[in-house]
């Protein structure tokens, strides 16, 4: 009894803590596309005010 109790925790623990990992590498792609993002509107800007 105590052993499917544990297996229990064990499967939840792992689901949530797979959930968590996969919400984290969402916002740490997401992120790294904003930081891209940005340094390429920035080198655009510079672009743009250097030619005019």
């Amino acid at each position: 009894m105590f052993s499917v109790i544990t297996a229990l925790i064990d499967l939840i623990a792992g689901i949530i803590g797979g959930v968590i990992r996969l919400i984290t590498s969402c916002i740490g792609s997401c992120f790294g596309m904003v930081i891209v993002a940005l340094i390429f509107v920035a080198l655009i800007a510079a672009l743009v005010l250097h030619v005019f």
